[in-house]
């Protein structure tokens, strides 16, 4: 997902299939990595993949997504949305600054503005629904600072299985009430356990403005449009 290449080849095989496409589920990511790395392209690796290879790839494949009759997009969240701030989102790339959580907190950020953003410009003729995973105990933070380590270990204790952390995206795919840029996750111990349901997002991720520019950086970086 980080690289361009591999998404345009996928993009297009999955394209030469007459085949509408009901669901896409964003899911992929990297978290905290302890030094700055980039793309093939050149892009900060938190942001490439988690930011631009979902917006490369859901705009790449929106044809088939609108030959559905009620086509949905899922995009993998995080409550660490709400340290991404502030807003506009600037420095994307972190060139100026590296800082390994506040790095992946914005790319989180980006993927609500993402959702919010594509909603809007859709209509009815789109469903995109947020999600997070609460804390799960996969292999995310492999790679991931000291400090992300760290703080996993505090935590380790209340955090929940994949399976447990997998079902607030499956409510999303799957929910028939499933509101228009909603956002599901835990409802347990600080959203980081539990069913899922309804979640908030921060207050400033309402920035309709925000969202709005980031979409423009996202199209200007990527060459990727949405004909909607």
């Amino acid at each position: 997902m980080a690289d361009p290449k591999s998404i345009e080849v996928f993009a297009a095989q999955e394209l030469s299939d007459t085949r509408p496409l009901d669901l896409l589920i964003n899911n992929a990511g990297v978290m905290a990595l302890a030094t700055r790395q980039t793309s093939p392209d050149g892009h900060e690796l938190q942001f490439a993949t988690n930011v631009l290879g979902s917006f490369r790839l859901t705009g790449q494949l929106l044809p088939a997504l609108l030959r559905a009759p009620a086509p949905r997009i899922v995009n993998v969240a995080s409550g660490a949305h709400k340290a991404g701030g502030p807003l506009p989102l600037e420095d994307l790339d972190s060139t100026e600054k590296y800082g390994p959580i506040k790095a992946y907190a914005k790319t989180k950020l980006a993927n609500i503005l993402f959702t919010r953003e594509l909603q809007r410009r859709a209509g009815d003729r789109l469903l995109v629904v947020a999600c997070h995973p609460g804390a799960a105990k996969t292999n995310l933070a492999g790679p991931s600072s000291f400090l992300m380590k760290a703080a996993g270990l505090l935590i380790y204790p209340i955090v929940q299985s994949a399976e447990m952390g997998a079902e607030g995206t499956l409510m999303a795919a799957t929910l028939p009430s499933a509101k228009p840029a909603g956002y599901y996750g835990p409802q347990g111990f600080l959203e980081l356990r539990g069913h899922p349901g309804e979640a908030e997002i921060a207050a400033f991720a309402h920035d309709d403005v925000a969202a709005a520019a980031l979409f423009e950086q996202l199209t200007a970086i990527t060459g990727v449009t949405y004909d909607l």
